[in-house]
């Protein structure tokens, strides 16, 4: 799988996608990353982002233009996630059905909003962590490796695969081996 991030920050990502999980999948070639600096694809000395809401209001908005551009030159082969706080929670059942597919693009907002052009022209899915707002789309970007534990693939490292079955639903709590002393978690008295 090739996952494409578009993002103002892509050195956010490059020590993150190296460590656990997501790192062990590129490592052993099941994943590929992507990072694309959003600001390469704007055409102004400053390389602005951003500009004021239509009619007026508080904070800055990200223009829809560098966007629209940046998956242009892509032109993924699979779903293109908008990650806002005004979509729907992401779900066990979203990452199963995105693993199965050949590419995932995420579209990391920041500032106050991302234009809605861009929910509305290039988003095959808006996603929400939660009913709380993050200072951008790259936290939730990174949370994404829950995508890699639905794999239907070889495990990294030689392990059996989870192949889709772990999830906080699924899943019997874990716990350590026994103690010499009978067990865990034990209270005395």
């Amino acid at each position: 799988m090739r996952i494409n991030i578009l993002t103002i920050f892509p050195d956010f990502f490059r020590e993150a996608l190296t460590l656990g999980i997501p790192g062990r999948a590129a490592r052993d070639g099941l994943v590929s990353y992507n990072t694309v600096d959003l600001r390469d694809y704007t055409h102004d000395r400053h390389r602005t982002v951003d500009d004021e809401p239509y009619g007026g209001g508080a904070g800055m908005v990200m223009k829809p233009e560098p966007f629209f551009e940046a998956i242009d030159a892509l032109n993924p082969q699979g779903p293109v996630a908008l990650l806002d706080a005004r979509g729907r929670t992401f779900k066990h059942e979203d990452a199963v059905r995105i693993s199965l597919e050949p590419e995932l693009t995420l579209l990391c907002g920041h500032y106050k909003d991302v234009d809605w052009r861009v929910a509305e022209g290039l988003a095959t899915d808006v996603f929400s962590l939660g009913d709380f707002v993050l200072s951008g789309g790259e936290s939730a970007a990174a949370t994404r490796s829950t995508t890699r534990r639905c794999w239907p693939r070889p495990p990294t490292r030689g392990r059996p695969s989870t192949g889709g079955r772990r999830s906080r639903r699924c899943c019997a709590p874990a716990t350590t081996r026994r103690s010499a002393s009978g067990g865990a978690g034990r209270r005395s008295g």
